[in-house]
């Protein structure tokens, strides 16, 4: 008695098919991924806005009920101005703010020394940098971060393509 040994497997159009449902869905996870990404990071962004806020208020509260130097000592709070406010809490968060969409960069600047007003929402490579901008004479901050590189050009079209804001601007009056 002769045996045939039947080999089992797969045919190639079953291959084939079975190649094409993984290619649809990398694709869509792809896709997925990026938006989850982006929504991250743009949240990141946020969160440090808030943090930088909520520090400078509490610091300055501490100011105000008697401490004499804040913010691991960069502020001496009998010398208190806004542009000594905007230094000392670019020194506090130097090390400690990281940026979350390009590592490479600050993750905070004051928009005037010692950033050299290279990090704003003109600049094209200031993508995930909060920016503190001392506005006027009379205190008024505002804290801005570039999320897109669309964000260069003029404030109001900077506004419209990916740059998040404060609103309204933060006043301290001293």
């Amino acid at each position: 008695m002769v045996s045939i040994n039947k080999v089992k497997a797969f045919t190639l159009i079953e291959l084939l098919v079975v190649v094409a449902i993984i290619g649809i869905l990398a694709a869509v996870g792809v896709v997925a991924y990026n938006g989850y990404t982006s929504a991250a990071k743009r949240a990141a962004v946020e969160a440090n806005q808030k943090m930088v806020i909520k520090y400078i208020m509490a610091e300055n509260t501490k100011c105000e009920i008697g401490e004499v130097k804040v913010m691991d000592g960069n502020l001496d709070c009998s010398n208190r101005t806004t542009k000594t406010i905007l230094t000392a809490v670019q020194a506090y968060f130097k090390d400690k703010l990281k940026n979350p969409i390009d590592s490479s960069k600050p993750g905070i600047c004051v928009s005037t020394d010692p950033c050299g007003n290279t990090y704003n929402y003109g600049s094209h490579n200031s993508e995930g940098v909060l920016n503190l901008h001392l506005i006027d004479a009379t205190g008024t901050i505002r804290f801005g971060t570039c999320v897109k590189a669309l964000c260069s050009g003029a404030y109001t079209a900077a506004r419209k393509h990916g740059y998040i804001e404060t609103d309204p601007p933060i006043d301290f009056l001293y």
